[in-house]
């Protein structure tokens, strides 16, 4: 598995809608806001924190960035490779199959999220 750690200032972005997704983000300290940008407003759909990951649908490949992401507070993240579950021997192949299956599924409710949220503020 290749990781690595990078440090985010507070207000610093880690990545913005549409980009490549290549990495998956652990969150080691700080926290971190997930949101999107519609119609020139902000719409935060998360906040992450310590123990929690970001950036899962990287692990699926070939994916942009459904969000964007910016530290709210000095933070540390471990950053794992996206190549970790396709190449990785560590996990059974059923248990790969699993975690695509579950990242597909949130894929897919993000969206219908999204959607909610957008008619309820009465944008389109």
């Amino acid at each position: 598995m290749s990781k690595a750690y990078k440090y985010f200032k507070a207000g610093e972005i880690l990545f913005d809608e549409g980009h490549e997704s290549e990495v998956l983000y652990f969150v080691e300290s700080g926290k971190i806001e997930v949101y999107k940008e519609r119609n020139c407003e902000e719409i935060v759909l998360n906040r992450i924190g310590k123990g929690e990951v970001l950036g899962t649908l990287a692990l699926l490949g070939n994916h942009r960035r459904t969000a964007s992401a910016r530290a709210i507070t000095n933070t540390k993240c471990m950053i794992i490779d996206a190549s970790f579950l396709a190449n990785s021997d560590e996990q059974p192949k059923w248990l790969q199959a699993v975690i695509k299956d579950i990242l597909k599924r949130f894929q897919e409710l993000e969206v219908k999220y999204l959607k909610l949220e957008l008619e309820k503020r009465g944008i389109k």
